[in-house]
């Protein structure tokens, strides 16, 4: 009899697209794992309501997650830069009054706050972004704070853009987990191997990856590897283990 295929959430954004394909295409995994696409927002409820037994977790959701475990050495991670967690003005930083929070990720709005209270030391009010904003206008005295995808093409269209994953290691000296692989006790070591095994041959994979998710062709192939390459950082390190613990300790502290 053949085993059911288990859902597994997983962030729709290019930065995925290494781990996506190892799980779509590695012989043991195809047959096993059904990942379920959305944005991080979703893919933390998911998990959290326990309507995904395993995902890809950003980890601002580990302040609410009990019966959860992180498997597997991999995650969306960054060292110095990222380009794709942007804070876009067009005033300088300091000057700022309001700061537009995206929808889409509570994980990099609770990085903002976190930066703005022990960092940055601004005096602003925070407003949410909604699916209908305009993200290439907002108001001058204001900066939005953008993730994922619809980064790519905003910077030249800001005078001033800020990487909050550059502006963390400036502050910490860590680099930065935005997301990490979690499942529930109910799933099994054999297919927490499939799906770390999956995950590191579509790693290095990376250019079968990016042909065959990057259907618009923009960014660009060399661009997108580029970004996957020198941007995004898949292992979970120790060093990273450490900034989820700051960042839990931090965000535990906004009392929000």
């Amino acid at each position: 009899m053949q085993n059911k295929r288990i859902d597994i959430s997983v962030v729709s954004y290019a930065n995925t697209w290494p781990m996506l394909y190892g799980i779509e295409n590695f012989p043991d995994a195809k047959n096993r794992l059904n990942p379920v696409l959305d944005f991080p927002a979703n893919c933390a409820k998911k998990i959290i309501s326990g309507k995904a037994s395993m995902g890809l977790l950003p980890v601002g959701g580990l302040l609410s997650t009990q019966d959860y475990r992180i498997v597997t050495k991999f995650c969306i991670g960054a060292d110095s830069h990222v380009q794709t967690v942007m804070l876009f003005s067009n005033i300088e930083l300091s000057k700022v009054k309001n700061i537009i929070l995206d929808y889409q990720s509570a994980t990099s709005v609770l990085l903002a706050r976190i930066l703005v209270k022990h960092f940055w030391k601004l005096n602003v009010n925070f407003k949410l972004l909604t699916s209908d904003t305009n993200i290439e206008q907002i108001p001058n005295d204001s900066a939005v704070l953008i993730i994922g995808d619809r980064c790519f093409g905003l910077k030249n269209r800001y005078q001033y853009s800020t990487d909050l994953a550059t502006e963390w290691n400036k502050f910490t000296g860590h680099p930065f987990a935005f997301a990490v692989w979690v499942a529930n006790k109910n799933v099994s070591e054999d297919t927490i191997q499939i799906l770390e095994k999956a995950i590191e041959w579509g790693i290095n994979n990376l250019d079968d990856a990016i042909k065959t998710y990057n259907k618009t062709n923009n960014p660009d192939f060399q661009s997108i590897k580029k970004y996957l390459t020198d941007c995004i950082k898949y292992e979970l390190t120790d060093e990273r283990h450490k900034a989820i613990e700051k960042y839990i300790t931090l965000a535990k502290d906004l009392n929000i």
